[in-house]
């Protein structure tokens, strides 16, 4: 079950160093594209009023709707770069709520348009925004609820951005005329593209309840010795093998305590690095393992194993497994290769870090 779950991932729930490195800047990003958008959409409003500035307000008795939808996207940027230290979750939830806002403030008045396919333009996207405007809202309560359905949603979004600007190239002919006159719907097709983007990172992706479960497993995997990651030295395990023989390479431990000897080491994984303290106790022929993120101070959590035996199996070209075996027949296992390659995957680590 574990190895299936462990399969059963995407890109986002083991982000490279690209994506990290995004993601670490996904608030900058983000509010950089919401300002961009906001004074192209002033720039543009002033341009087709040859720049007459009362064009901002609207016409008189009227709700300059354009004008305090660039004021919520501004404030809303804004904030997400005063609230730097949020976690990306809550950065998302302003996006998707300035965005949503935006949407059904711009297009709620077709919904009274008499035109069939203003009103249908309408009901889409005020649906599609209240949608987005809810998830915004659980976002924010770190609850990633919706997600796919927005994720779909945004990707609706872009090509019906996509379909307008094609229309009008379609009917204008010049794309470059048509791309700088529709500057704002470009932009807001790439605010959307952003989105989907977005959701689809590790952040938001670990709020989730499926991420929930799978952070759970690889964390107990990282712990029990599973996977293709979790690998120690020819040497190192050769070490531990004279802990079943002559204890040749283990410390020795007189403290008048239960201990007779002890050996520590570093297991590798994607995700971080684990320690193994392996202990002989006086008058057991057993090797007890204890494997934490930590052995300094207070353990909050730790792996306790107490091995009796080991058995090891290998295919041609591959790694050596080894599985350590205890009473009730429960099992550790770890990968066996040279000194190098574990050299390799710890500098992969620290890279990924």
């Amino acid at each position: 079950m574990v190895d299936i779950l462990q399969n059963f991932t995407s890109i986002s729930e083991k982000p490279g160093k690209l994506l990290l490195r995004v993601e670490r800047h996904m608030p900058k990003i983000l509010a950089s594209f919401m300002l961009i958008y906001v004074f192209v959409s002033i720039e543009h409003t002033l341009h087709i009023n040859d720049y007459d500035i009362s064009c901002l307000w609207g016409e008189p008795g009227e709700l300059p709707v354009q004008f305090i939808a660039d004021v919520i996207m501004f404030v809303s940027a804004i904030a997400i770069l005063i609230l730097r230290d949020i976690p990306n979750s809550k950065v998302l939830s302003i996006y998707l709520l300035s965005l949503s806002l935006t949407r059904i403030l711009i297009n709620y008045h077709n919904l009274f348009s008499v035109n069939t396919m203003m009103f249908a333009y309408g009901v889409l996207m005020c649906t599609i925004s209240l949608n987005m405007l809810a998830t915004g809202v659980f976002f924010y309560k770190g609850i990633s609820r919706n997600r796919d359905s927005v994720m779909v949603s945004s990707l609706l979004m872009v090509v019906v951005y996509a379909m307008i600007l094609s229309f009008y190239v379609h009917y204008q002919g010049d794309v470059w005329y048509v791309l700088r006159e529709n500057l704002p719907t470009l932009l807001q097709l790439l605010l959307y593209l952003i989105l989907f983007i977005t959701l689809d990172s590790y952040d938001v992706h670990v709020n989730t309840d499926m991420g929930r479960i799978d952070a759970t497993v690889r964390s107990m995997r990282a712990r029990t010795g599973a996977g293709e990651r979790t690998v120690l030295s020819v040497h190192e395990m050769g070490i531990i093998a004279n802990g079943f023989g002559n204890m040749e390479g283990w410390t020795r431990i007189d403290d008048g305590g239960p201990v007779e000897y002890e050996y520590k080491v570093i297991i590798s994984m994607r995700d971080s690095n684990s320690i193994i303290l392996l202990q002989k106790w006086k008058g057991s022929n057993k090797i007890h393992f204890t494997i934490a993120d930590s052995l300094d101070g207070s353990l909050v959590y730790a792996k306790r194993f107490s091995a009796n035996r080991f058995v090891y199996d290998s295919n041609d070209g591959s790694p050596i497994t080894v599985r350590f075996i205890d009473d009730d027949g429960n099992i550790i296992r770890f990968h066996v290769v040279h000194t190098d390659e574990v050299d390799k995957l710890h500098q992969e680590v620290e890279d990924e870090a």
